[in-house]
Order: structure tokens, then C-alpha cells, then sequence
């Protein structure tokens, strides 16, 4: 949804901002909307926080539950072992 909202700004010309983006493949793209601003930290960025902060506060276990969508299938991808 939110790739089609932002080639439709982008036709329009009118800028979209959007705090429901979180996928990597928004960077693939991100130049050919100019006017799609993303505000949401993406996959790499979360889990670059979350896995040492976890690590700092001595957890031991994790559960990783996610939607099988494009949103929950990388962020699981940064956080879960594979």
C-alpha cells in the first residue's frame, strides 16, 4: 500500500508523510518519490538497538512473534537468529 501511495504523491506532486513504513525496500525506491517522507526507524536500525539492549539487561530468551508480512518478515530477519 504505502509503495502505491507514494508514486501517487510523487505523480501529484504533493508531499506525503508516512509513519507506517518499515521496509528496506523503501530504500530501493525512495528516489524515484521525492515527495514520500518515511518517519519509522527501518529493520536494521531497530534491531541494532534492541539486540544490545537486550544483551545489556542480561536477557537470556526472546520471543520474536511477527505477521507474515513484509513488515514482520525483515524486522524478524534482523532480530532472529536464522
Amino acid at each position: 500500500m504505502n509503495f502505491a501511495i507514494g508514486t501517487h504523491y510523487h505523480q501529484i506532486r504533493i508531499p506525503c508523510t508516512r509513519v507506517t513504513v518499515d521496509s528496506m525496500k523503501i530504500k530501493e525506491i525512495a528516489p524515484t518519490i521525492p515527495y514520500f517522507f518515511v518517519h519509522l526507524n527501518q529493520p536494521p536500525v531497530k534491531a541494532e538497538a534492541i539486540v544490545p539492549l537486550c544483551k545489556e539487561l542480561g536477557v537470556k530468551t526472546a520471543v520474536v512473534i511477527h505477521h507474515a508480512d513484509l513488515h514482520g518478515i525483515e524486522f524478524a530477519g534482523y532480530v532472529a537468529p536464522s
